[in-house]
């Protein structure tokens, strides 16, 4: 029994530790949403009450936008990393539920599972994050707003270039 209150103690951290990166992965895409809207905002205004600023040739406003997109490629990666280890920390807690499950099926009547497997369903066999993340719809919508916002700094940059 001592080992069942141990491997509870690890769910709970587990658990608390699932919880802190998703709000830290909701943080990311909030900061990036933010900058990505400021800093086009400010390149717009230069481009607008500055457009005669000119650095080595190239428009301010152009630079600006274009110092945007490695801006938000590390915060993307920063966010893929976050989600690695969220994709960790689930895979953990379905596992431990998966042990506890069996040993407390008589404390936990009338529920089939445990908070983990019921919100995943991650039961099959897993391949790796990789693997799971060609599957995963939100991986796919994350690299659809990288590819957005990258797509639109450079069409604001020629704009910018170009007016």
């Amino acid at each position: 029994m001592s080992q069942d209150r141990s491997l509870i103690e690890i769910w709970k951290e587990t658990r608390n530790t699932i919880n802190h990166l998703d709000k830290m992965m909701d943080g990311i895409r909030v900061r990036t949403f933010t900058l990505f809207g400021t800093i086009s905002s400010i390149a717009a205004a230069l481009n607008y009450y500055v457009p005669d600023a000119i650095i080595s040739g190239i428009p301010l406003s152009t630079q600006v936008e274009l110092i945007l997109i490695p801006v938000i490629t590390v915060l993307f990666i920063q966010n893929r990393m976050y989600h690695y280890w969220l994709y960790r920390a689930v895979e953990t807690a379905t596992e431990i539920e998966g042990v506890l499950y069996e040993k407390m099926k008589d404390e936990i009547k009338g529920r089939n599972s445990f908070i983990t497997y019921s919100l995943t369903r991650l039961d099959k066999t897993r391949r790796g994050y990789w693997h799971s993340m060609r599957y995963s719809k939100m991986f796919w919508v994350d690299v659809f707003i990288l590819a957005i916002m990258i797509g639109t700094c450079l069409g604001l940059s020629f704009m910018f270039a170009y007016h």
